[in-house]
């Protein structure tokens, strides 16, 4: 009776007297959407219109009918949540309340949800990297588009995953080792890197913490701290791990002056005696500086005599392309 009322008052309860008398016939499809099959009295044939009526009855949405359809006032249209938007945050929502990951099975209880609609869910989120598929078991965990959209990105897991495309141009481009790397307190902590195939390498530095002033990706840095953190910053006793470490503060001023005005930062062997490093700012919305692209190698052999703003710029353009794929602002 539900039904036939409803669909009684959409086919004639506005005005539309030719169309009194339709008949309706109700479905219900497998995923468990009702729908309403709304013909018009035999005097129109060409009137004929599908809708999904959701589960709370307030939710009316016409799938599609014919040109000769009349349209239905706004007030027929009540709109409320849709259910397969309902569901895919009900699915998530247990995902993100799983650290260590969750089954398939496990999802489909807490969500009382059949495990095909819970798997075809699974699947497309998957898609979207809103989840991400992880161990043999087969266990879903929050993916990394999801912690972008959430975290705007900065998770370091997520920033490492999506920086490797370029870490691996850069090393094709320019034959030496590539970086990423993010601030942590007065220190620059490295969290990814693309080895280049060279007989003689560089030392994998992911998971070393190295003081600021030493280290490439560390000027790059302090070259954006407001000037009230950089003067407490300059104040302390700085790190000196070779002789060309720059550790006097009006020479690292001066230093930090140029890297803002290039919007890259090089270092010739300042952390270790036969290295050189160049490195370029990743900026997110707010334009705060949460990463660095960077390059380093043998300083035998790197950079090129005459290369270094060929270099330098190579870095910017790259860590400009992958602020592009986050939405995010770059120098």
């Amino acid at each position: 009776m539900r039904f036939h009322r409803l669909g009684h008052h959409l086919l004639g309860g506005h005005g539309y007297p030719d169309v009194h008398g339709g008949s309706v016939r109700a479905s219900r499809d497998r995923a468990g959407e009702d729908h309403l099959i709304l013909s018009s009295h035999p005097r129109t044939p060409s009137f004929r219109s599908v809708f999904i009526v959701h589960s709370d009855w307030r939710y009316i949405h016409r799938l599609g009918s014919n040109a000769n359809t009349p349209h239905f006032p706004s007030s027929a249209i009540v709109t409320s949540p849709v259910r397969a938007v309902t569901r895919a945050f009900a699915v998530l929502r247990v995902v993100v309340a799983s650290p260590n990951g969750v089954s398939l099975a496990q999802i489909a209880k807490v969500t009382r949800l059949p495990k095909s609609s819970v798997s075809r869910m699974l699947d497309t989120l998957g898609h979207l990297h809103m989840v991400e598929q992880v161990g043999q078991r087969g266990r879903y965990r929050v993916g990394q588009g999801l912690e972008v959209l959430v975290g705007g990105g900065t998770s370091p897991r997520v920033l490492a995953q999506l920086s490797r495309p370029h870490l691996q141009s850069l090393v094709s481009r320019l034959g030496e080792d590539a970086t990423l790397s993010v601030p942590e307190g007065d220190n620059t902590l490295y969290v990814s890197q693309v080895t280049a195939d060279r007989s003689v390498q560089v030392q994998d530095w992911t998971g070393f913490t190295l003081p600021h002033n030493t280290v490439a990706p560390g000027l790059v840095f302090l070259s954006t701290w407001d000037p009230e953190r950089l003067r407490r910053y300059l104040q302390q006793d700085l790190a000196r791990h070779t002789p060309q470490t720059l550790v006097d503060p009006a020479a690292l001023m001066a230093r930090l002056e140029t890297v803002r005005r290039d919007g890259y930062a090089w270092t010739h062997r300042e952390h270790t005696d036969d290295i050189n490093g160049v490195a370029a700012p990743l900026f997110d919305p707010h334009g705060e500086a949460v990463a660095s692209l960077s390059v380093h190698g043998p300083s035998y052999r790197f950079p090129v005599r005459g290369a270094e703003t060929r270099i330098g710029r190579m870095l910017c353009d790259s860590a400009a392309q992958l602020a592009a794929e986050l939405g995010w602002h770059s120098l």
